[in-house]
């Protein structure tokens, strides 16, 4: 008999379905393929067991799946009854009606017969009393929408099912049957959709904005596009592939026709350090509109690789709430943390309240906090070394967040003679166990280049994971840095607002006196996302590698370096800048 993971729970997230009390977890599992009389009944069970011990609560099947029809729903049935029955209020089970179930009039569309009927059949052949969610499982454009819906609310105020759903509907016609559902007060939560990179048919037919504004989930099925979103077909047919086995719905000729920009994606993937298919189920999970992806496999490793999906997933607003009060408290000398002061024609944002009094303060009390959450849910077991380079203001604003932060230790290297004396005994004098301060002979774009030789080297970084540590950085080519500083802006346009100093919709300026191209890169970031910014104004000095490419075009890091009074602005390799270049490069 089998026995469920004590600790299925720990990986997976959890997501309401629209505004509803309903919750689904992030992945759930499809049984369209591959649970048919055609597959192997001892790695359907292996696949349900994986599923679950992973936190996949909700298994989905419709009347018509097999081959034979029905045939899904029996080997389901079979496997809760046999092995997963004990589990029964831990699963979310849905099954749907709408396509052709048998032969005559009433075995296919939306009637009530056909809908009612087919409900009292799955719930036979699966062996249950009750379903979770029971779908209409397409527009039926000859009986009355009033009719189908009315069918919906029965089954669920008859006990035999606690929610209803509309699959393959679009937006306009979800708007009416929501509408018909909230008078018949039955608890319709949740659209299933087809919805990937491919296929985006839901953005065009409005049904993804309709579900927003009504406040209803949406559950996208073939998110894959049937495996052509995978490595499956990279390199030729497999033999044991849905094409071969079962070429009922994706053919040869559609993997053909699609080839070129499956490699395509395939290698922006790869640029992402992502397969393909954990980057189009990201992709389709990118916002809030979807709930759940409904996924398909042949073997329970398929479902493993497609859980990584939820690796990198966005943190929650509970999440983000804790590491901001525990990042902005008591340590800054002023209840404000960030005070925008208006002084003449312009204003200040005031960002050196902190405990190390320099502008760093602000992005790098909150990394750590970022960080370990962030290690957390994706459930990162090594211990993680932040190294870091630094002409400063970074360095003891890095060391003083991170010091003692467990699951972590931090070195700053710096310049020899390259920062300020007062800057070099705070970085030295720095207390904390997990701390280490390097000064190097050279500049900061010396440290900083090798900070990113050794992120490159990967037989150290193998070394070093089998002995439980891996390497991440505070500097800003940590993309946890950098997001930090584009709230800067939002925050300040914000409160000019607040103050009715401008409104809504008027333009600032935006002036940084820069160093490695981070606070101007961020306000640029800032403008994309619509905060209304007129121009960016970046100060330089003698090292004008960036005025020098903002005038000419050409980006020379090739140059003399002069040491300044400015030492967080003597560079001549702005990692900022490459990375504004690569995104503008597309």
């Amino acid at each position: 008999m089998y026995q469920a993971d004590k600790k299925r729970y720990e990986g997976m997230n959890y997501n309401r379905c629209g505004k509803s009390g309903l919750k689904l977890p992030e992945v759930s599992l499809g049984l369209w393929h591959n649970f048919g009389d055609t597959g192997n009944f001892e790695n359907m069970k292996r696949m349900c067991f994986t599923a679950f011990d992973h936190g996949i609560t909700h298994f989905d099947v419709a009347n018509n799946y097999g081959p034979e029809p029905g045939s899904a729903e029996v080997h389901l049935g079979r496997i809760l009854k046999e092995e997963m029955g004990a589990y029964r209020d831990e699963l979310i089970i849905s099954t749907k009606a709408g396509y052709l179930m048998w032969d005559g009039p009433y075995g296919d569309w939306g009637s009530r017969k056909y809908v009612l009927a087919s409900l009292d059949q799955s719930l036979k052949r699966m062996g249950l009393e009750y379903l979770d969610i029971f779908y209409h499982h397409r527009m039926d454009p000859e009986t009355p929408l009033e009719e189908t819906m009315g069918a919906l609310d029965t089954a669920v105020k008859s006990g035999k099912a606690l929610y209803a759903g509309i699959s393959n509907y679009d937006g306009e016609t979800m708007k009416k049957a929501c509408a018909i559902l909230k008078e018949l007060k039955c608890p319709f939560v949740i659209n299933q959709n087809r919805y990937s990179i491919f296929d985006r048919t839901i953005e065009k037919n409005e049904l993804k904005a309709a579900a927003r504004e009504e406040g209803k989930g949406i559950i996208a099925f073939s998110p894959l596009a049937q495996g052509m979103l995978t490595d499956r077909y990279l390199k030729g047919i497999p033999s044991d592939s849905r094409i071969c086995t079962d070429g009922r719905f994706l053919q040869e000729q559609t993997v053909e026709t699609n080839l070129q920009k499956i490699h395509k994606l395939n290698e922006i993937a790869k640029e992402r350090g992502e397969s393909l298919a954990q980057m189009a189920l990201k992709w389709v999970r990118k916002d809030d509109d979807v709930t759940s992806v409904l996924i398909g496999a042949s073997k329970p490793e398929q479902i493993l690789e497609n859980l990584k999906v939820i690796e990198s997933a966005a943190f929650t607003e509970e999440e983000l709430k804790h590491c901001i009060n525990s990042a902005y408290d008591s340590k800054f000398d002023t209840e404000v943390i960030a005070p925008l002061v208006k002084v003449g024609d312009t204003y200040h944002l005031e960002l050196f309240h902190g405990a190390t009094i320099a502008f760093k303060d602000m992005a790098l009390s909150i990394l750590p906090h970022l960080l370990i959450t962030s290690a957390k849910k994706n459930n990162v077991k090594n211990e993680i070394v932040i190294l870091t380079a630094t002409s400063g203001d970074t360095g003891k604003a890095a060391l003083a967040g991170f010091a003692d932060v467990p699951g972590t230790r931090i070195i700053v290297f710096y310049p020899k003679g390259g920062v300020s004396r007062i800057q070099e005994l705070q970085m030295v004098t720095q207390k904390g166990e997990n701390t280490s301060v390097v000064a190097i002979h050279g500049n900061f774009d010396h440290a900083q280049s090798g900070v990113k030789a050794i992120f490159e080297d990967k037989k150290l970084a193998e070394e070093l994971a089998d002995a439980g540590y891996q390497f991440s950085s505070a500097n800003s080519i940590n993309i946890g840095r950098l997001v930090p500083q584009v709230v800067y802006y939002v925050y300040a346009y914000a409160k000019l607002l607040e103050n009715e100093e401008i409104k809504a919709g008027e333009k600032i300026n935006v002036t940084v006196p820069t160093g490695n191209f981070g606070n101007i890169l961020a306000a640029y970031y800032a403008k994309q996302m619509g905060v209304p910014i007129a121009k960016l104004i970046c100060a330089s000095n003698e090292n004008k590698v960036l005025f020098d490419f903002f005038k000419t075009g050409v980006y020379d890091k090739n140059r003399e370096f002069i040491l300044t009074s400015s030492p967080s602005m003597d560079i001549l390799i702005s990692s900022n800048l490459e990375r504004l270049i690569y995104t503008i490069a597309g």
